[in-house]
């Protein structure tokens, strides 16, 4: 399993076989390792033998239910993220099984799409949280759920260089980018809290990247590095959306202080979010 782009170990459960089949065909066509089981007894089994790193359960089948079936597999595997898909009258149960490592829910029929990018954010969210890694080799840099992870975009080379030390040493995960081109790229494999990047620079300059940023994840906080002569492009980027602005050379504490403070600011945002998501399910469907 690389590093850029490790595996994702998905078991599904359902006793509903043609979707079961047609949902595992498709997300193994995006690249997931896939298992299935049509129930309880077959998803422990499997969980006795395999590693996962994600499970995603029906609520209503015959014998195990998915509410009794989420406490097994957690008691195998304690890591493994659980996604519940929920009919209508199961969102208060799902609600509180989320006090208890739920990590989401989700209401049938789900978008196959959705459904793909909910196991990819569980599968995050186990490898930074998870205690024992031996199944996630190749993706050390996830595991610490503390951790910044900061992009960083500069055309200067000895600059970046400079900056990922300082990051590193604060037990932060820096990358770096030289053009916008290759940060968008970055961005598209990896999952990134803050982006830090120089105002002017070939092609893309620094407030094009910002707003491409924020079309695609407009959680990401975008901090603008800039010259003495650039300040009013600066200024321009934070009427755009920019968390904030510091010019160039920066003072090293005062540089960690603003983008610790934008990395807070954005998991606050997604916090706030899933909260009102939740909320707004719970009132829609109630038990």
């Amino acid at each position: 399993m690389s590093h850029e782009n490790p595996i994702i170990r998905v078991l599904l459960v359902d006793d509903e076989i043609n979707l079961l089949e047609s949902t595992a065909k498709a997300l193994r066509r995006r690249g997931m390792d896939v298992s299935t089981a049509t129930n309880g007894v077959e998803a422990i089994q499997s969980a006795k033998i395999l590693f996962f790193d994600v499970a995603v359960l029906d609520v209503n089948m015959p014998g195990m239910d998915g509410h009794h079936l989420f406490h097994a597999l957690r008691a195998e595997q304690p890591w493994l993220q659980v996604l519940m898909l929920t009919g209508h009258g199961d969102i208060q149960k799902a609600f509180e099984l989320g006090k208890t490592g739920l990590y989401d829910y989700l209401s049938k029929p789900i978008p196959l799409d959705e459904l793909f990018l909910s196991i990819i954010d569980a599968y995050r969210k186990g490898a930074e949280g998870t205690e024992d890694t031996s199944h996630l080799e190749g993706v050390e840099d996830l595991r610490d759920p503390q951790s910044m992870r900061v992009l960083l975009v500069d055309d200067e080379a000895d600059f970046l260089n400079s900056l990922s030390k300082v990051l590193a040493r604060r037990e932060m995960h820096p990358l770096t980018a030289s053009n916008g081109e290759q940060a968008l790229q970055l961005l598209s494999e990896n999952r990134v809290d803050v982006v830090v990047c120089d105002v002017k620079m070939p092609g893309m300059d620094g407030v094009s990247l910002m707003q491409r940023i924020k079309e695609d994840d407009p959680f990401i906080e975008v901090i603008l590095l800039t010259g003495h002569g650039n300040v009013t492009l600066a200024v321009e980027g934070m009427r755009k959306g920019a968390f904030d602005y510091l010019i160039k050379p920066q003072e090293t504490e005062k540089f960690i202080r603003v983008v610790r403070a934008a990395c807070h600011k954005k998991r606050e945002h997604q916090r706030a979010k899933q909260e009102m998501r939740l909320k707004a399910m719970i009132e829609n469907n109630p038990s």
